[in-house]
């Protein structure tokens, strides 16, 4: 009888710890839906260098797959990929504008 209520007490145990850690822990803090955004500037002698980052949750990972998948084989190959990442930067970079004191910079 102790060797039985021994087993359910650690099976009731791990239940209660496993829901209580379950409700805590989330893939996504902003959800499935985010598409998260990161800008870091690094100025340089002559140059103004940008390290932009989007990072696409789940979802909207999914709907952008058949915009790189441009063959429809169901695999993302290298060129698809620099073919996409060429066409994604051109638009990013046509909505960033950098100005020195109000000047226009190259």
């Amino acid at each position: 009888m102790q060797k039985h209520f021994t087993l359910w007490f650690k099976r009731a145990l791990f239940l209660a710890a496993f829901l209580v850690l379950a409700t805590t822990c989330r893939a996504h803090p902003m959800g499935n839906f985010s598409i998260n955004h990161y800008a870091r500037f690094e100025a340089q002698s002559k140059n103004l260098n940008l390290r932009y980052v989007v990072d696409y949750a789940e979802i909207p990972t999914s709907e952008r797959h058949d915009q790189l998948d441009s063959d429809g084989n169901g695999t993302i190959s290298a060129s698809e990929k620099s073919a996409f990442l060429r066409t994604e930067s051109a638009a990013l970079a046509k909505g960033l504008s950098v100005a020195i004191n109000s000047q226009p910079a190259t």
